[in-house]
C-alpha cells in the first residue's frame, strides 16, 4: 500500500476549532462527502482532544488537526490533504496537495487562513450527527 492510500476501515479523527465557522463548515463539508464513515469529528476543545493529541494539542487551536492509528497526528494542509485523502472522490486533491511540487506553498498558504479565519465568524456550526447516523 502507497502512503497516500488510507488502510481500510482506519478511522480519521478530525480535531477542528468547535467555535468556529469557516472550521466547522469546512468539516461538514467533508462529513458530507465521506461514504465510508471514516472521519470523526472532535473539537480541540473537548478533553477527548486533549487527550489523543497530548503536546500537540496546544497547537490544535492554531491549525486543523487529524489522527490515524496508521498514520499518527498531522496537522495544516498536511492534515488536509490526509483528510482528503480519505474522501473517495477527493483522494486526488489529497495526493496532490500533499505533492513536493504544492506542499511547499499549501502549508504557508493554508497557515495565512488559519490565522484569518475568526473574520469568517465565530459563531457555532452544527455538524451533522455521529457516525452512524451519517450514512
Amino acid at each position: 500500500m502507497s502512503p497516500a492510500t488510507p488502510a481500510a476501515g482506519d478511522r480519521l479523527l478530525v480535531f477542528y476549532d468547535g467555535e468556529c465557522r469557516l472550521c466547522a463548515g469546512a468539516v461538514a463539508w467533508a462529513l458530507a462527502r465521506d461514504r465510508d464513515g471514516v472521519l470523526e469529528p472532535v473539537p480541540y476543545q473537548s478533553e477527548a482532544a486533549r487527550a489523543r493529541l497530548g503536546a500537540a494539542a496546544a497547537r490544535a487551536a492554531d491549525e486543523l488537526h487529524v489522527w490515524s492509528e496508521a498514520r499518527g497526528v498531522r496537522a495544516g494542509a498536511d492534515a488536509v490533504a490526509e483528510l482528503l485523502r480519505r474522501l473517495p472522490r477527493w483522494r486526488w486533491a489529497g495526493a496532490l496537495l500533499a505533492s513536493r511540487a504544492l506542499a511547499w506553498a499549501a502549508r504557508p498558504a493554508y497557515r495565512a487562513l488559519a490565522r484569518r479565519r475568526a473574520r469568517f465568524g465565530a459563531a457555532r456550526c452544527p455538524l451533522p450527527g455521529p457516525p452512524a447516523a451519517r450514512r
